[in-house]
């Protein structure tokens, strides 16, 4: 790939690189909100934030008004480095031929965990879970040691125990059995396309984040084969995009076969529906607003201003500004030892 498309930051960031691009917050919609609290609780031991209802303000913000006076519960790990909501949101069922593993849109989490092992026992005696592969080392890779299950709303997680240190890029060990969700995955029709929305400047007529170029591959894809039923072998390009050292997007070529998400009109995206983002200001997104800016009080927002957009493969996003009202370690949990909490890692691999 050419030098002048791997941009990276120098060695020398400013802090503020530590909290742009964070995943603040993961918004994602089920039929079946008991079920999922339930089973969030137990088999992956999160604890409840809060419960309450989508308002007015709210629905407008992400541009679904059919959204309003949907129930809705945040959950978390109950402790962490800057911790990560996930935001289940009460929703229609799905289409029953529409399988959201197959379609362009946010399409997993990957969330750092303490025992990999662990977590397969007690997944794969689960029936609310479907393991997609076990945990296994990588060659040439032990600093990681992945696994990948489908969870009850068709939502994809990446449960990955950090073991080692690798040289490009930091991401935070788990300090409990499933800590925060540190990377989104993003299955695109179009690669180039999708992923300039990361990394273009936020003055780029479709907008930009202004992320960095982190790495490129073309590998054999377990999941994107399971889900398209491909052979094993069957390769896929991806790319990451990166803040500094931390990586915080993993974007994924879809093959041909892949469409759009089937959404009913003015409703959240089935499964896995918005990523929210930390950015320093929300000044240069104004213009491809879904809808108003909103400043609220409870999780992941803590007194900060936020607005969604739509990326380019039509995701949908929400930025929180972290220049806001609140500081960031309101949104921090230390784990016992946070010095131990970041470890280096390559992400040649799945």
């Amino acid at each position: 790939m050419d030098g002048d498309l791997r941009s990276r930051e120098p060695p020398g960031a400013p802090i503020e690189a530590e909290i742009r691009g964070r995943i603040e917050a993961v918004t994602l919609s089920t039929p079946d909100l008991e079920l999922i609290s339930a089973t969030y609780r137990d088999a992956l031991e999160q604890v409840r934030l809060a419960r309450g209802t989508v308002d007015t303000e709210l629905a407008a913000s992400w541009g679904t008004p059919g959204t309003v006076g949907r129930a809705y519960e945040l959950l978390a790990a109950p402790v962490g480095v800057d911790r990560c909501i996930l935001r289940w949101v009460e929703s229609e069922p799905p289409p029953r031929d529409q399988n959201p593993r197959t379609t362009w849109g946010w399409a997993a989490l990957e969330l750092t965990v303490g025992s990999a092992d662990a977590l397969y026992d007690r997944l794969s005696g689960d029936g609310r879970f479907r393991v997609i592969a076990p945990p296994a080392a990588l060659p040439g890779l032990p600093q990681i040691y992945p696994m990948q299950a489908e969870g009850p709303a068709g939502e994809v997680l990446y449960l990955n125990e950090v073991r080692g240190d690798l040289p490009d890029h930091d991401l935070p060990r788990a300090g409990c059995a499933v800590d925060r969700v540190f990377i989104a995955v993003l299955g695109v029709p179009d690669l180039d396309t999708a992923t300039g929305f990361y990394t273009g400047p936020p003055a780029h007529p479709y907008g930009g984040l202004g992320f960095s170029l982190a790495d490129e591959y073309e590998i054999p894809y377990r999941v994107i084969n399971d889900a398209f039923q491909l052979p094993e072998t069957t390769r896929h390009r991806l790319r990451t995009t990166c803040v500094g050292r931390r990586i915080h997007v993993e974007i994924d070529q879809y093959p041909p076969q892949a469409g759009p998400r089937s959404t009913l009109p003015g409703q959240l995206p089935p499964a896995m529906a918005m990523v929210s983002f930390a950015v320093p200001d929300l000044e240069p997104h104004l213009p491809r607003a879904l809808g108003p800016v909103i400043q609220r009080d409870e999780p992941p927002y803590r007194g900060r201003r936020a607005l969604a957009v739509r990326g380019r493969a039509g995701e949908l996003v929400e930025l929180i500004e972290s220049s806001g009202s609140s500081s960031p370690e309101q949104n921090r949990v230390r784990c016992p030892d946070p010095s131990e909490m970041v470890r280096r890692i390559d992400l040649s691999y799945h």
